[in-house]
């Protein structure tokens, strides 16, 4: 089954809710408790976004440059608000496209990561582990899969 995931901008604005609810979300998360919601929103960013299925928001993601690469930041919902099966196929929709879209602008995408599962997941989409908690996926490294 395939989900739908539209990608939509990150709204500054308390009255919209992305960030009370990135509040909600970060102090829930073991990997990332304690950061302020509005980084999520910095203008130095690449690309900021919140990642909705049908049902609503699931993920928040922020793109940045770090060197002649892209670094990808994940913040997911509690599983209380969001299940797992939700963000595994979110993310299986939307890392081939945020892959896609960034081949065109890097040499790669890296992301740093202790969490098991999201390692894991990383490791199934051709990422590789380059040290120091971080996983690249190379547009020079011909023995990236095809996504």
């Amino acid at each position: 089954m395939r989900t739908a995931v539209k990608f939509s901008g990150v709204s500054e604005k308390e009255e919209e809710g992305d960030l009370p609810r990135l509040a909600e979300w970060i102090a829930a998360d073991q990997w990332h408790k304690g950061g302020p919601a509005g980084w999520w929103t910095s203008p130095e960013s690449v690309v900021t976004a919140r990642l909705d299925d049908d049902i609503g928001p699931v993920i928040y993601l922020r793109i940045n440059r770090d060197g002649e690469r892209v670094r990808l930041n994940l913040q997911f919902a509690p599983v209380s608000a969001v299940s797992k099966l939700r963000v595994a196929r979110v993310l299986k929709n939307a890392i081939p496209r945020i892959i896609n879209v960034m081949r065109h602008q890097s040499i790669g995408v890296v992301f740093s990561s202790e969490n098991p599962p999201l390692i894991g997941f990383g490791l199934k989409f051709g990422f590789k582990s380059i040290g120091n908690n971080d996983f690249l996926y190379s547009f020079r490294d011909d023995l990236n899969e095809k996504h």
